[in-house]
């Protein structure tokens, strides 16, 4: 079984990030692996690629197994964000890597206590609550500040799910920005009534101006799993940041030793 599939574009084809099962069991959590597939849009195929097993000596934290995010490297692997806030934990799975795989730590940088308690405060997104990440790692325009867009989610009260923005530096993932609000909340789809159990992001993107509304806009794909195709949009002109001030982060040491 497998579940949350995730698209990014990788060696120059359609790649999906997402969960398998590990063991014959309905309980996600504690028992998915996160894998790396190959889609195949002519023969209407997916191929897994790699299945990661472990990070470091020791397994991977079961509450973090199915929400990596995905960047390709210039040698032709992966970068991988494990988690993103509070603390972003980068990953490097090297080019050539065998099918089941044990990325290597990269480089963490953690926001420290007294800056998430200020996030808190200006913003009300609560990043002790450890969120998530929903997807993959999209590109931010340069005119808007550039580097990269993750989205992360907090679940509130069974499967109230909150979506809220996070920007990085491209070049060693450390986050800059959070979203003063979230970007895609759960009464904002609860009522078309079909989505009512637990609601997943598979993709964003930026998409130029010149639609309806004239401006740039962020498109964010969700469904009930994996069942709908619903997609919600939002305006890079609305969307108002929080920046981390100076000293918010720290360097952390690898976290699987």
């Amino acid at each position: 079984m497998a579940g949350d599939m995730r698209p990014f574009v990788w060696r120059g084809g359609v790649y999906l990030s997402h969960w398998v099962l590990r063991n014959n069991t309905p309980e996600v959590e504690g028992n998915a692996l996160q894998a790396v597939s190959r889609l195949d849009l002519a023969a209407r195929t997916v191929r897994l690629v790699h299945l990661f097993t472990a990070v470091g000596p020791r397994d991977i934290a079961s509450s973090w197994q199915k929400n990596w995010g995905f960047l390709p490297a210039a040698d032709g692997g992966l970068r991988v964000l494990f988690s993103t806030l509070p603390a972003a934990v980068v990953l490097r799975l090297p080019p050539g890597a065998p099918r089941r795989a044990a990325p290597r730590f990269e480089t963490a940088t953690r926001v420290v206590p007294d800056a998430i308690a200020a996030i808190a405060a200006a913003t009300g997104l609560d990043v002790g609550e450890n969120p998530r990440n929903s997807g993959n790692p999209e590109p931010w325009p340069k005119a808007r500040g550039g580097g990269l867009l993750m989205l992360v989610h907090t679940r509130q009260a069974g499967n109230r799910y909150f979506h809220w923005g996070v920007r990085l530096v491209a070049a060693d993932l450390r986050v800059t920005h959070i979203s003063a609000g979230p970007l895609l909340r759960w009464n904002d789809y609860a009522p078309r009534g079909f989505l009512e159990g637990v609601v997943s992001v598979g993709s964003y993107h930026v998409l130029p101006g010149g639609h309806s509304g004239g401006g740039e806009l962020l498109r964010i794909f969700f469904g009930e799993g994996d069942k709908f195709a619903c997609w919600e949009d939002v305006r890079l002109a609305a969307i108002q940041w929080y920046a981390l001030p100076p000293g918010a982060l720290e360097l952390m040491a690898d976290p699987f030793v």
